[in-house]
C-alpha cells in the first residue's frame, strides 16, 4: 500500500472523516471502519453498513 493512501485511510478511521474512492470509473463514499490488510479496507456509509474496497482496483482517493 502506498504510504500516502495509508495516511488517508488512517485519518478516516480515526476521525470518521468521509472518503471518496474512485474505482474503475465508479465512486464509493464512506469512512474507513477497518483496515483489513495492505490490499483491502472495510468502509461504512449511509446506505451500507459494510463495503469491502479492494485497493488494487483503486484509481484515486479524496478526503471530504
Amino acid at each position: 500500500m502506498h504510504s500516502e493512501i495509508k495516511k488517508y485511510l488512517e485519518e478516516s478511521k480515526q476521525s470518521k472523516k468521509g472518503l471518496t474512492f474512485y474505482i474503475n470509473g465508479n465512486t464509493v463514499n464512506g469512512y474507513v471502519v477497518r483496515i483489513i490488510d495492505d490490499h483491502s479496507v472495510e468502509v461504512k456509509n449511509q446506505t451500507s453498513t459494510k463495503v469491502l474496497v479492494l485497493l488494487d482496483r483503486l484509481d484515486a482517493i479524496a478526503m471530504s
